[in-house]
C-alpha cells in the first residue's frame, strides 16, 4: 500500500521548481546589476537626465582643454570611496574624470592625506599653508592651484552652507588652463 504525502505530490514538486527558478532568476538580476553598476563607475557610463544637462561637460569645456599638450593632474586629496560618497565631492570629482577622458594629457590622480600627509608639502606656499581632505590640486610641472570645494560651488551669500550652484568645470578648466601655461619666473 503506497502512501500519497503531500511531500510526494505533483503540486509540490511542480510548486518547489518554480520557487527555486524564482529564486535563480532573481539572484542572476542582481549579479547582472552588481557587475553593470561595477562598469558604469569604471567607465563614466552616466546619462544626465536633468533637463538643461547640467551633469554633461559642456562643448566649451571640452574645447577649452583640446589644446594642453602638457601633462596636468588633478589631485583630489581623499580616496575615490569618500569622494563618490559626498554629494559634493562627487560632483567635482566625475567632472574632473570626464575631463581627463576627453584629454589624454589630463589625469586624475587621489591621495589619502590622512595616510601620507607629506604627499602633498609640495604644494603648499609656505609651513604655515593647511591642505585639506576636501581640497583639490591641478599641477603641471612646477605650476600648481589649490581649490577648496566649496570654491567649485556658487552661494547666495558667505553665510550660507548650501549651493544654488554648480561651478567646478570652469575652476577645473580654468586651473588646467593657468598650470599650463608659459611658466612664471621664480624670484629668489
Amino acid at each position: 500500500m503506497k502512501k500519497n504525502s503531500a511531500f510526494s505530490s505533483r503540486k509540490f514538486k511542480y510548486g518547489s521548481l518554480s520557487i527555486v527558478m524564482t529564486c535563480v532568476i532573481i539572484a542572476a538580476v542582481m549579479l547582472l546589476n552588481g557587475v553593470f553598476k561595477l562598469l558604469a563607475d569604471k567607465y563614466l557610463w552616466y546619462t544626465d537626465l536633468t533637463r538643461d544637462e547640467i551633469y554633461t561637460l559642456s562643448d566649451v569645456a571640452v574645447q577649452a582643454i583640446e589644446n594642453v599638450d602638457k601633462d596636468v593632474h588633478i589631485l583630489f586629496c581623499d580616496d575615490p570611496d569618500n569622494l563618490e560618497a559626498d554629494y559634493y565631492s562627487k560632483m567635482v570629482y566625475k567632472t574632473a574624470l570626464g575631463l581627463a577622458e576627453k584629454n589624454d594629457y589630463v589625469h586624475v590622480d587621489t591621495v589619502n592625506i590622512w595616510r601620507e600627509p607629506s604627499a602633498v608639502n609640495k604644494f603648499k606656499n609656505n609651513s604655515k599653508d593647511a591642505i585639506y581632505a576636501s581640497d583639490i590640486i591641478i599641477h603641471s610641472g612646477t605650476e600648481f592651484r589649490v581649490y577648496r570645494i566649496k570654491s567649485m560651488f556658487t552661494f547666495n551669500d558667505a553665510t550660507s552652507t548650501t549651493p544654488w550652484a554648480y561651478n567646478g568645470e570652469k575652476k577645473i578648466v580654468s586651473g588646467i588652463l593657468a598650470v599650463t601655461q608659459a611658466e612664471s619666473p621664480i624670484a629668489c
